[in-house]
């Protein structure tokens, strides 16, 4: 099961009470997936639904409302069962909805502030989907009209939301990025386990990260450090190579014979294991010394100023 479904599934279980709040996700519900058709003289809500979950949520809604209903089934695999429906808040709506499908026009049916966030769940149940369990965290609502789209944008505002907006293969996507926005729609949605989950997913990811830059973070220290050890010890080995160990001062010939055999030792490791011990700028004193040293001989050697 999606992290989509797993959101719709618990949507169900908190579906709306009261008939206000149920025509609400309604409302929000057909402007996302409904239509309307003409029988008999009157005009009727069509809602096609994908599951039996769809099915289950409609029927409360109804319930809720007081509407009746007819259902049928069809050879759809992506809604194989369509609900028509009809009552006094549908014909409320229908006049100017059907007035505007049959102008070719938008219509705006932005609702009051007290259902908008039943109408987004309902946007939501309709045409939502939601990633953020082991992925980046995406939340959109995927319509096939614009005029509903803007309708989306305007009132996810209303409520607090940035929502982003943008045309795809002859759909209109509104959506959300980000892991406090998408929290922050999930308790909209009224989805606390989903919301548990997702948070738990987001410490995990949280921890995950912070521990690959330690990680990193040491990776390259210790990168850093063999690389400078190494050239200390080639530094020494040179100096060696020139006169022996009189060429180091004798105060300094531990440290490089210590460095000779551990490259890879950090300045505060070299230090601490001398006697008596250096701090780690004295010990970088002394190899930068070193290393200077080696250099003005073999520049001298090629030709150079000693």
């Amino acid at each position: 099961m999606s992290f989509t479904d797993q959101v719709k599934e618990e949507m169900v279980r908190w579906a709306p009470r009261g008939r206000q709040a149920a025509a609400a996700f309604l409302r929000g519900w057909l402007r996302a997936r409904g239509t309307a058709v003409r029988r008999g003289g009157e005009v009727r809500a069509v809602l096609p639904l994908k599951d039996w979950v769809a099915l289950r949520l409609a029927r409360q809604l109804l319930k809720e409302l007081s509407w009746p209903y007819t259902l049928f089934r069809r050879r759809d695999r992506r809604s194989p069962f369509v609900l028509m429906a009809w009552g006094p808040e549908w014909e409320a709506w229908w006049q100017e909805w059907w007035r505007a499908l049959e102008e070719g026009r938008p219509w705006t049916d932005l609702p009051a502030p007290a259902d908008r966030r039943q109408f987004v769940r309902g946007l939501f149940f309709g045409a939502g989907s939601l990633s953020g369990l082991g992925r980046e965290p995406h939340w959109e609502l995927h319509l096939e009209r614009e005029d509903v789209a803007r309708e989306a944008v305007a009132v996810l505002r209303e409520l607090g939301f940035l929502p982003g907006f943008h045309r795809r293969r002859g759909a209109f996507v509104v959506y959300l990025k980000g892991t406090g926005p998408i929290g922050d729609m999930l308790r909209l949605l009224e989805t606390p386990l989903a919301l548990l989950a997702f948070e738990e997913e987001r410490a995990q990811r949280e921890l995950r990260s912070r521990v690959n830059r330690l990680v990193n973070a040491d990776t390259a220290n210790m990168g850093r450090a063999l690389e400078a050890g190494l050239k200390d010890r080639e530094a020494i080995r040179r100096l060696l190579a020139q006169g022996g160990w009189t060429m180091i001062p004798e105060a300094w010939r531990p440290l490089a014979r210590l460095r000779l055999l551990r490259p890879e030792a950090t300045l505060e490791e070299l230090g601490r294991q001398l006697d008596p011990p250096l701090s780690r700028s004295a010990v970088k004193r002394r190899l930068y010394a070193l290393r200077q040293r080696a250099e003005e001989l073999e520049a001298g050697g090629r030709g150079g100023v000693p």
